[in-house]
């Protein structure tokens, strides 16, 4: 993995190599989603599926007449048990 450095308009445009845009088959108009993670920017050719996968999960929780407290309560459980699966030791 190499950095590029991009430089960005006053329009808040930059370019990609073209050697990156052949190898995530880019061409003009091509959809890319910007994530923000506070510190750095990941961006990702292809839209976002994130917005579409909330309204389904939305959908489903209301059909099954399932609160977000429902679906939270045993979180921390499930955690714990992951972790000491994982790790071999309580958190």
């Amino acid at each position: 993995m190499a950095d590029v450095c991009l430089t960005m308009t006053e329009e808040g445009t930059f370019k990609l190599p073209a050697r990156l845009r052949r190898k995530y088959g880019l061409t003009a108009g091509a959809k890319l989603t910007v994530m923000d993670f506070d510190r750095f920017l990941l961006v990702t050719p292809g839209a976002s599926r994130v917005t579409e996968l909330a309204k389904k999960i939305e959908s489903e929780r209301k059909a099954a007449g399932l609160t977000v407290k429902d679906l939270l309560k045993d979180m921390g459980e499930i955690r714990r048990q992951v972790y000491q699966e994982r790790y071999g030791t309580k958190r």
